[in-house]
Protein backbone atom coordinates (compact mmCIF):
# COMPACT_ATOMS: atom_id res chain seq x y z
CA UNK A 1 0.00 0.00 0.00
CA UNK A 2 2.98 2.80 0.79
CA UNK A 3 4.66 1.71 -1.85
CA UNK A 4 1.82 2.10 -4.21
CA UNK A 5 1.20 5.82 -2.92
CA UNK A 6 5.46 6.15 -2.99
CA UNK A 7 4.62 5.06 -6.55
CA UNK A 8 1.41 7.33 -7.49
CA UNK A 9 2.55 10.31 -5.68
CA UNK A 10 6.66 10.27 -5.25
CA UNK A 11 6.81 13.88 -4.16
CA UNK A 12 6.01 11.90 -0.97
CA UNK A 13 9.60 11.13 -0.43
CA UNK A 14 10.77 14.40 -2.32
CA UNK A 15 9.35 16.56 -0.05
CA UNK A 16 11.03 14.39 3.04
CA UNK A 17 14.08 14.54 1.44
CA UNK A 18 13.71 18.46 0.79
CA UNK A 19 12.68 18.60 4.35
CA UNK A 20 16.12 16.77 5.50
CA UNK A 21 18.37 19.07 3.26
CA UNK A 22 17.40 21.78 4.87
CA UNK A 23 17.82 21.06 8.32
CA UNK A 24 20.70 18.87 7.77
CA UNK A 25 22.83 21.79 6.35
CA UNK A 26 21.52 23.85 9.54
CA UNK A 27 21.42 22.48 13.03
CA UNK A 28 24.11 20.65 15.17
CA UNK A 29 27.48 19.74 14.36
CA UNK A 30 28.83 18.04 11.51
CA UNK A 31 28.01 14.49 12.96
CA UNK A 32 24.82 14.96 13.97
CA UNK A 33 22.69 12.93 11.71
CA UNK A 34 19.36 13.94 10.87
CA UNK A 35 16.06 12.46 12.42
CA UNK A 36 12.97 10.67 10.77
CA UNK A 37 10.56 9.90 13.15
CA UNK A 38 8.53 7.39 11.34
CA UNK A 39 5.26 6.85 13.18
CA UNK A 40 2.12 3.73 12.48
CA UNK A 41 -0.11 1.66 13.57
CA UNK A 42 1.66 -1.46 15.31
CA UNK A 43 -0.29 -3.68 12.42
CA UNK A 44 0.79 -2.08 9.95
CA UNK A 45 2.48 -3.80 7.18
CA UNK A 46 6.23 -4.13 7.11
CA UNK A 47 6.02 -3.27 3.71
CA UNK A 48 4.41 0.44 4.30
CA UNK A 49 8.06 1.24 6.07
CA UNK A 50 10.13 -1.13 3.82
CA UNK A 51 8.49 1.08 0.86
CA UNK A 52 9.51 4.02 2.49
CA UNK A 53 12.95 3.04 3.40
CA UNK A 54 13.40 2.11 -0.04
CA UNK A 55 12.30 5.57 -1.41
CA UNK A 56 15.06 7.08 0.50
CA UNK A 57 17.53 4.78 -0.35
CA UNK A 58 16.97 5.40 -3.82
CA UNK A 59 17.52 9.25 -3.63
CA UNK A 60 20.68 8.53 -1.72
CA UNK A 61 19.45 8.29 1.79
CA UNK A 62 20.79 5.48 3.74
CA UNK A 63 19.34 4.87 7.33
CA UNK A 64 22.63 5.15 9.98
CA UNK A 65 25.28 6.67 7.27
CA UNK A 66 23.30 10.00 6.02
CA UNK A 67 20.32 9.47 8.17
CA UNK A 68 18.38 7.72 11.10
CA UNK A 69 14.85 6.96 11.50
CA UNK A 70 12.93 6.61 14.68
CA UNK A 71 10.09 4.08 14.72
CA UNK A 72 7.17 4.21 16.85
CA UNK A 73 4.24 2.38 16.34
CA UNK A 74 0.83 2.57 18.73
CA UNK A 75 -2.21 0.46 18.91
CA UNK A 76 -5.05 2.44 19.84
CA UNK A 77 -5.77 6.32 18.54
CA UNK A 78 -5.38 7.44 22.09
CA UNK A 79 -1.45 6.50 22.44
CA UNK A 80 -0.57 8.95 19.41
CA UNK A 81 0.09 11.35 21.75
CA UNK A 82 2.33 10.35 24.06
CA UNK A 83 4.31 8.88 20.82
CA UNK A 84 4.48 12.26 19.70
CA UNK A 85 4.85 14.15 23.01
CA UNK A 86 8.26 11.93 23.27
CA UNK A 87 9.01 12.74 19.55
CA UNK A 88 8.77 15.96 19.90
CA UNK A 89 10.69 16.45 23.13
CA UNK A 90 13.71 14.52 21.40
CA UNK A 91 13.48 17.54 18.65
CA UNK A 92 13.13 14.90 15.90
CA UNK A 93 13.83 16.81 12.38
CA UNK A 94 10.82 15.10 10.47
CA UNK A 95 7.19 13.50 11.62
CA UNK A 96 6.40 11.01 9.04
CA UNK A 97 2.58 10.31 10.19
CA UNK A 98 1.80 6.64 8.59
CA UNK A 99 -1.94 7.09 9.62
CA UNK A 100 -5.02 9.54 10.86
CA UNK A 101 -4.22 8.91 14.11
CA UNK A 102 -0.64 9.54 13.91
CA UNK A 103 -1.03 13.04 11.80
CA UNK A 104 -3.43 14.57 14.40
CA UNK A 105 -1.56 13.46 17.25
CA UNK A 106 1.40 14.98 15.31
CA UNK A 107 -0.43 17.87 14.54
CA UNK A 108 -1.21 18.27 18.03
CA UNK A 109 1.79 17.91 19.56
CA UNK A 110 4.16 20.43 17.65
CA UNK A 111 3.35 23.79 15.00
CA UNK A 112 7.29 23.77 13.96
CA UNK A 113 8.88 20.07 12.94
CA UNK A 114 7.55 19.31 9.76
CA UNK A 115 4.96 16.46 9.66
CA UNK A 116 4.74 14.44 6.13
CA UNK A 117 1.41 12.67 5.56
CA UNK A 118 1.91 8.77 4.31
CA UNK A 119 -1.56 6.86 4.11
CA UNK A 120 -3.85 9.70 5.54
CA UNK A 121 -6.89 10.61 2.54
CA UNK A 122 -8.40 13.74 3.48
CA UNK A 123 -5.72 16.17 5.53
CA UNK A 124 -8.06 19.04 5.21
CA UNK A 125 -11.18 17.09 6.37
CA UNK A 126 -8.94 15.14 9.15
CA UNK A 127 -8.50 19.33 10.10
CA UNK A 128 -4.52 18.97 9.74
CA UNK A 129 -4.58 21.37 7.06
CA UNK A 130 -6.11 24.47 5.75
CA UNK A 131 -6.06 23.20 2.09
CA UNK A 132 -4.17 20.79 -0.07
CA UNK A 133 -3.04 23.55 -1.89
CA UNK A 134 -1.78 25.88 0.93
CA UNK A 135 -1.57 23.60 3.92
CA UNK A 136 -0.96 26.71 6.35
CA UNK A 137 0.75 24.68 8.69
CA UNK A 138 3.50 22.42 9.41
CA UNK A 139 1.90 19.20 8.19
Amino acid sequence: MFEAILSRNPRLAIIALALLAGVHGGAGTAHQLPVIAYVANENASVERSAAFKKGLTDLGYVEGTNLRIEYRYAKLDREYDAVMAELVSRNVNVIVAGNAAAASAAAKATRTIPIVLAAVNDPVGLGVADSLQHPGRNV
